[in-house]
């Protein structure tokens, strides 16, 4: 069956995102599918954990803002059914952590902190899904499969840590999560695995485009907008607009690059003496 599978930003942080992909493929033989780098918004989190509220508010509070503290990476995987979820990814409590599970396995001390979120029921991992891709989500369309080596590749040039802070290289880097975006969604819900990646929301079959929900093929546009013109992004009504299309589409934008793009927007347009 096909589960959403969310490694929080703490697995960035200790550096260990990649690890766990690998532990994934090799030891659960979980089978890769595709990836966003995203930060959660609102509804997921609620879908994430509202749902099933089974803690004290002040953990759901403080869960909650773990997810605004850096990237996550979301990663649509294909898991055998005769695999327990919770044997996966360790049970909440660091005291119940499961033997050989991933929290288990990477020590981790702390309910919140705790590197991976697999939601324990298949509709609830839909659900997810279907809020990431803005789309309804089936179970049933022949997916493209990912080797982990090539995944970690363009998860690592995707997040694009340690790069020039400047604005071309942000928008570079968030060109790259926006295609990213569109050829996932393209691949997990239609089945497209446009090789040559030309990111045609035409290759979807007519009577299917209409359930393309605005926000996705407001980022379509914006794509190949900036592709054709990089200046226009230093108007500061378009770069609100992108940066507001942007979130919609839960791709995840570091402060500080948004930071660096609104900068150089203001720059450009105040008038020099």
């Amino acid at each position: 069956m096909i589960y959403h599978i969310l490694l929080k930003p703490d697995s960035f942080w200790k550096n260990c995102y990649e690890k766990i992909i690998v532990d994934l493929v090799s030891i659960y033989q979980i089978k890769l599918i595709d990836w966003n780098l995203i930060i959660p918004s609102e509804e997921l989190l609620d879908q994430m954990y509202f749902y099933n509220f089974k803690w004290e508010f002040d953990y759901y509070n403080l869960n909650r803002k773990l997810y605004s503290l850096g990237p996550c990476l979301s990663l649509v995987a294909e898991i055998k059914d005769s695999l327990d979820i919770r044997k996966i990814k360790g049970a909440a409590l660091p005291k119940e952590y499961q033997h050989n599970s991933i929290r288990s396995s990477y020590h981790v001390k702390d309910r919140n902190i705790n590197l991976i979120h697999i939601a324990d029921d298949i509709k609830e991992s839909i659900k997810e899904l279907s809020i990431i891709f803005q789309c309804e989500f089936k179970n049933d369309v022949t997916k493209d499969y990912k080797e982990q080596s090539e995944m970690i590749h363009e998860i690592k040039k995707c997040a694009g840590f340690g790069n020039e802070i400047s604005a071309r290289s942000v928008l570079n880097l968030l060109l790259v999560r926006i295609h990213q975006k569109i050829f996932s969604t393209l691949n997990v819900i239609w089945g497209i695995t446009d090789r040559d990646r030309n990111l045609n929301f035409m290759l979807v079959p007519e009577n299917e485009r209409k359930k393309i929900i605005y926000p996705v093929i407001a980022l379509y546009e914006l794509y190949h907008s900036i592709k054709a013109d990089e200046k226009s992004i230093r108007n500061i009504k378009f770069l609100e607009y992108f940066l507001y299309v942007c979130k919609k589409n839960l791709i995840y934008i570091s402060q500080i690059e948004e930071y660096v793009l609104l900068s150089d927007a203001a720059y450009q347009n105040v008038n020099l003496w």
